[in-house]
């Protein structure tokens, strides 16, 4: 029998290809103790997974925390979506080494969040818009509630718990709040965090 060592680029290549797997693991594993099937290997697997458990975190964070959104939401309930979607997605994207992967994912989960109240169309334009706002204004909008739910979801991807997801859900209804402002159709959320 006879070892066969591989040259030193493909030994790079699989060590390279190891690492990324490793970095993508937490948000895989978290997708499938929510119950997410796993999506074929691809150039999409990472933002698809991205955009997937930002809108759960965003829709959990609505229904344990919020009334849902009126019939016919205001523009400002429009901004705090995309504005907290943008927060999600940036933080999971960082979780998992691939920073550059947020935009994508801010933008599908936004469109689909909205989409209920708006037509498709006008879901993406709007979701589009308000992604531009937040790149934008990203260097005003660093408060201690965005940085807070980035631990929160590092937290949650890395050692996944259900009093990490309650609390996840609890900081996201904050920012939703303070987004909405007081003349919103949504609740407060409870003050104690709690689990599923």
């Amino acid at each position: 029998m006879a070892l066969i060592y591989p040259s030193e680029k493909v030994a790079r290549h699989w060590d390279g290809a190891l690492r990324t797997r490793l970095r993508r693991a937490p948000l895989e594993y978290f997708l499938n103790a929510q119950g997410f099937a796993r999506l074929p290997p691809g150039s999409l697997q990472v933002s698809d997974n991205l955009v997937r458990a930002t809108v759960f975190l965003m829709q959990e964070s609505l229904s344990k925390h919020c009334c849902s959104l009126g019939q016919s939401p205001h523009d400002h309930e429009h901004s705090a979506i995309g504005h907290t979607a943008c927060l999600v997605s940036r933080a999971a994207a960082t979780v998992i080494g691939e920073p550059s992967e947020w935009r994508v994912a801010a933008l599908q989960s936004t469109s689909h969040l909205l989409r209920p109240h708006l037509s498709p169309t006008a879901a993406a334009v709007a979701a589009a818009s308000l992604v531009r706002l937040h790149e934008a204004s990203r260097g005003l909008l660093a408060s201690s509630l965005a940085t807070t739910i980035g631990e929160a979801i590092a937290v949650l991807l890395l050692s996944p718990s259900t009093v990490a997801d309650g609390a996840v859900a609890a900081l996201i209804a904050e920012s939703l709040h303070l987004e909405f402002g007081e003349d919103t159709q949504l609740t407060r959320p409870p003050k104690t965090l709690t689990g599923r």
